[in-house]
């Protein structure tokens, strides 16, 4: 078995680099010579994703095997070092599968360059750095859905999951290719990231394959909270933030485009629980989780993702509907996201309670939560009156901001824009457990245990302000991006330590869930406009911030409820 293992090993990597070149080689010329430029590159970023595909499920057939209880290979099962073994292999494999994916890119970049004429050809470096961004997204996602996969561990599953892996990995490489023939988009800070991304990643798998062979082999006695949540800390964060700020460029460039980003909106939501669903899946083993509740998550991400990026790129008409005009992107996120929530409640209502329980989504103290809920609705209506009213005490026109607060619960469209409001929750719901299963499930008692109950809220609160920074001098603000950034501060620490209070009162992660909903569709009820631009754009003097701060006193001041008072708080 060894010997077949280690010749299986050889054929696959030395069969790749030599033919590689001569297929590739063969696949630009054609498609260049067939579609241009442009389809050429496509068409040889289809074959080496098909390629990485093809390996990397070789390495999942071989990995089962290694780390499955059931397979008795003595190669492993026997050694007093079979982990070091199994580290080491994992980890010399994932090395020469980025120099492979890297050789190949570059060859395939040179070509491309080579073969293209005219003013527009792209310059050399350019194409080189193609091939390395190209090289690094697809080992990325490979190594990514290889882990997925894994945890799915069905041999059935291959041909499904292969499809998918081989999506993911062409559209986002060709969207890249298709930015670089702008030339205006430096891609030197995202092929650092990517590069940050792709070498934690290669960690994550080869901790997640030495962890499921102590589980089957060797010691599995594990603290919950030792070494391993360090490993999902470090992942929540690179998820949650780095991969966000990878975006922000796309949005600067979207911007300058005069292009809607509300796309990239979408996808920003989601990271957060994304990045606590992957540290699940790599960590020990914490009781049956609803993978398949995870998996459509992080795809619902990753096609967010795509699909912002694509917005920024590709051509799109708009649509006329209800006397405002949405984008073809805009409108296919939002029915993507409908379908994708309701397939999630299914899915999650089918997962059964254990798997609910150890995910941290089962619902309980309902009685206290429909409480909290409402009370969160009103004090929200006198934030919002405080903020129309305050400004009145210095230029004198308070009743008249009196009387325009009056008028919205006078006008019977406000109410048939809450019935609408209520009714999509259970349609976009995804976005709001992605945000609040990161912050409020995940992160806030982490926070809390090392900070103090109090410290710990109003630190989280501060976090999250700065992680909507790419957002607020992009899709928020028009000219106006560090008061918009301050106001955002502002906003996620007061009605963050209302969102603590919510949560720690009911252990009860749909109560923040239903809150942020709240919190985000009553602003277009309240200004009488229920499109999604209306949140878009918007202007912020300095002289607003005070106002801000006064009227978001309303949610601070749970500060000081009891629940507050004990010193630390456990973590997930």
């Amino acid at each position: 078995m060894k010997n077949l293992l280690k010749s299986y090993r050889i054929f696959i990597s030395d069969m790749y680099l030599i033919l590689g070149v001569f297929v590739a080689t063969a696949t630009i010329l054609i498609f260049s010579a067939l579609g241009g430029r442009a389809f050429g590159s496509m068409g040889i970023i289809l074959f080496y994703a098909l390629a990485a595909m093809v390996d990397l499920y070789g390495d999942y057939f071989v990995m089962v095997g290694f780390t499955d209880k059931k397979f008795d290979f003595g190669l492993l099962k026997n050694s007093l070092d079979g982990k070091r073994v199994l580290r080491d292999g994992v980890l010399a494999d994932q090395i020469r599968r980025a120099l492979q994916l890297l050789i190949t890119m570059e060859g395939s970049s040179f070509i491309i360059y080579a073969i293209s004429e005219g003013e527009d050809r792209m310059s050399l470096p350019v194409t080189l750095g193609l091939g390395v961004l190209a090289a690094l997204i697809t080992f990325t996602i490979n190594t990514i859905w290889f882990n997925v996969t894994r945890n799915l561990g069905s041999f059935m599953e291959i041909g499904l999951v292969g499809g998918i892996g081989i999506a993911l990995d062409i559209i986002p490489t060709a969207i890249f290719i298709l930015i670089s023939f702008d030339n205006e988009i430096n891609m030197i800070p995202m092929i650092l990231v990517w590069a940050i991304l792709a070498v934690v990643v290669t960690y994550c798998m080869v901790e997640r394959i030495s962890l499921r062979f102590d589980l089957n082999f060797g010691d599995k006695v594990k603290g919950r909270f030792g070494s391993d949540s360090k490993k999902r800390i470090w992942i929540f964060f690179l998820v949650a933030f780095l991969i966000n700020y990878l975006m922000v460029p796309l949005m600067f460039y979207g911007e300058s485009k005069g292009v809607n980003t509300i796309c990239f909106m979408y996808a920003l939501m989601l990271y957060p629980a994304s990045g606590v669903m992957i540290g699940k899946m790599f960590s020990y083993d914490e009781g049956k989780l609803p993978v398949t509740f995870y998996v459509i998550c992080l795809l619902t991400t990753m096609l967010m993702m795509v699909m912002s990026a694509a917005s920024v790129v590709l051509p799109s008409e708009t649509i006329e509907m209800n006397g405002s005009s949405i984008s073809v992107f805009d409108m296919t996120c939002q029915v993507m996201l409908m379908i994708v929530s309701l397939i999630l409640w299914i899915v999650l209502f089918a997962s059964g309670k254990e798997k609910r329980r150890n995910a941290g989504l089962n619902g309980r103290k309902w009685g206290i939560s429909i409480l909290i809920i409402v009370l969160f609705t009103v004090l929200y209506a006198v934030r919002f009156f405080l903020m129309i009213c305050l400004p009145g005490l210095m230029d004198g026109s308070v009743n008249k901001n009196i009387h325009e607060f009056a008028a919205i619960f006078t006008d019977p469209a406000t109410y048939r824009a809450m019935v609408v409001t209520l009714i999509n929750f259970f349609l976009t719901f995804v976005l709001f457990l992605g945000e609040e299963y990161g912050w409020r499930y995940y992160l806030q008692p982490i926070m809390q245990s090392g900070f103090g109950k109090r410290a710990g809220v109003l630190l989280l609160g501060v976090i999250w302000g700065l992680w909507h920074a790419g957002a607020d001098f992009t899709y928020y603000s028009e000219g106006c991006g560090p008061q918009t950034q301050v106001n955002q501060i502002i906003v996620c620490v007061t009605i963050g330590i209302f969102m603590a209070y919510a949560y720690m009162k009911t252990e009860n992660i749909w109560v923040p869930i239903t809150i942020h909903f709240i919190n985000n569709n009553l602003i277009p009820v309240f200004a009488g406009d229920i499109s999604s631009d209306v949140l878009s754009n918007n202007v912020i003097a300095w002289s607003d911030l005070p106002v801000a701060l006064a009227a978001g006193l309303v949610f601070a001041v749970f500060i000081f409820a009891p629940v507050f008072n004990r010193t630390k708080e456990g973590s997930n």
